[in-house]
């Protein structure tokens, strides 16, 4: 049986039950083709896994071929190149499609593994998120189980309402609204917002949007010295692509006596 295994100090964690964000129902859309060309839309995510079996090893990592089943080419070959804090992966297409990245660092939550910039040919825009599970062998196996997408672009956000006004001698209170989406109207996208004095977190909200208006009332109570405010807000679709918007208000003079 086999068993999981740590490759130079990093702890790979099981398949996660679930990636970031559901699929949606529908996944039956029109891919990049074959000949080697690049979608020229962003695409819904699919479900697809890619199984590393390592047949050496360099100075900069292993090296291996790999299988695929779903979205990208069905065989090729791979290499690590581990770094203190990660391993980058390279996967080259047998069929000349073209070639992906992958990346995994230490504090990236349930799903570590990105699919990231740096693809050439068909897969210059492909993106996803998700992890693996390597086996000891022999040979040692790396089974990685992705969401991903032919999208490398962000959501867009519109910031509506950014207002501070006070709400007692010491305490404000901040409203705010926004949008959001992704160019993938079916993609739900994860929101982070903040509102920071300096260095301060006064206050957070996270969710989900699909287009609809969020709109939220904090009441805070600054620092001191503090002379204005910052909005943070970042959003991320399902396969990564990450857009952040900053807003800065200051604070009502009654509130700086």
């Amino acid at each position: 049986m086999h068993r999981e295994v740590a490759i130079r100090g990093l702890t790979l964690i099981p398949l996660a039950a679930l990636l970031l964000m559901p699929l949606t129902a529908s996944a039956t859309v029109a891919w990049a083709d074959r000949s080697g060309r690049a979608a020229s839309q962003s695409t819904v995510p699919v479900q697809f896994t890619v199984v590393d079996t390592v047949t050496g090893r360099t100075s900069r990592g292993s090296i291996g071929t790999f299988t695929a089943s779903g979205l990208v080419c069905p065989s090729g070959t791979f290499a690590d190149v581990e770094a203190t804090i990660g391993i980058n992966t390279e996967r080259t297409c047998d069929d000349r499609s073209g070639a992906f990245d992958s990346n995994v660092r230490p504090g990236r939550g349930a799903n570590p593994w990105l699919l990231i910039p740096g693809g050439t040919e068909r897969y210059t825009s492909l993106r996803g998120r998700g992890d693996c599970l390597v086996s000891s062998g022999p040979p040692i196996v790396r089974t990685c189980q992705f969401l991903g997408a032919f999208d490398d672009v962000a959501p867009s956000g519109t910031v509506s309402r950014f207002t501070v006004s006070p709400a007692s001698k010491h305490r404000y209170a901040v409203r705010t609204s926004f949008t959001a989406h992704d160019d993938v109207t079916s993609n739900a996208v994860v929101f982070r917002l903040s509102i920071r004095a300096g260095a301060t977190t006064l206050a957070k909200r996270t969710g989900i949007t699909t287009g609809e208006a969020r709109s939220f009332v904090l009441r805070l109570k600054p620092p001191k010295a503090a002379r204005q405010l910052m909005l943070t807000l970042t959003l991320v679709d399902p396969v990564g692509n990450t857009r952040t918007i900053r807003r800065t208000r200051r604070l009502p003079h009654r509130l700086l006596r």
